[in-house]
């Protein structure tokens, strides 16, 4: 992945080490550009060198921020998109975080999550991302997953479709089903309804944020601040 999208890159180099553009930095482990940071963004979105089934993959299994493997605590935002909570607030107090993810702006903006997680089978070492009721991958491709907004739970669809439940499976906690049910890594359609259930303000920075107008202007992202006992806010 280049700066001017002329070098694809594989699934190994972005799940199985730190991330292109982040292990050619300084030593710092979110070194990278936000111009570096934005390009691998879009790839995603946009299908740059992937196809339907590997990019599911790599988006269920890759901070959307860092390119790393996901690792607890895994946060996604409203738009299905997973990241590293680490990522997630060293790009919003560096001030780095990439234009398609304006939306983040502080961490009420995502939401940590509940995920269970197996051994894989085959690659050793890693572990595999997986439906707490049916066991069932999630990262696979083969079975979508979706996120539980008021609990956290990461559940496959299936698996809540059959169930029927008004209740979190996990945690017992109440919601609804059209508004509190967000399908992780969404494509087309689905993509596209998610933004437009963002907040007004939010969805206006996703479009300020469109390709054709990244450089009339950018988003405007208010970095955490800190509390007296040192937490993030």
């Amino acid at each position: 992945m280049g700066g001017d999208g002329g070098q694809v890159i594989d699934r190994a180099t972005m799940v199985k080490t730190k991330g292109w553009g982040l292990t050619k930095g300084s030593g710092d482990r979110y070194a990278a550009s936000l111009g570096e940071m934005n390009s691998y963004v879009q790839m995603i979105f946009e299908d740059r060198g992937l196809g339907t089934l590997e990019r599911h993959r790599v988006r269920m299994s890759t901070c959307m921020i860092s390119q790393e493997a996901l690792r607890d605590p895994v946060v996604a935002c409203k738009l299905g998109n997973l990241y590293n909570k680490e990522a997630v607030i060293a790009a919003l107090l560096n001030r780095k975080m990439p234009e398609d993810l304006s939306h983040i702006r502080a961490l009420k903006d995502v939401k940590q999550c509940m995920v269970t997680w197996a051994e894989a089978e085959k690659e050793e070492g890693q572990k595999r991302m997986v439906c707490p009721v049916s066991r069932e991958d999630l990262d696979s491709g083969s079975s979508r997953a979706v996120l539980i907004w008021p609990s956290g739970a990461v559940i496959s669809a299936k698996s809540l479709k059959e169930m029927k439940m008004k209740e979190c499976p996990l945690t017992s906690k109440p919601f609804d089903a059209d508004k509190d049910v967000i399908p992780l890594a969404p494509d087309g359609e689905e993509l596209k309804k998610l933004r437009e259930r963002l907040p007004t303000k939010k969805r206006k920075a996703q479009a300020v944020a469109a390709p054709a107008e990244a450089e009339e202007a950018a988003p405007s992202i208010r970095a955490p601040t800190a509390a007296a006992d040192g937490s993030v806010l």
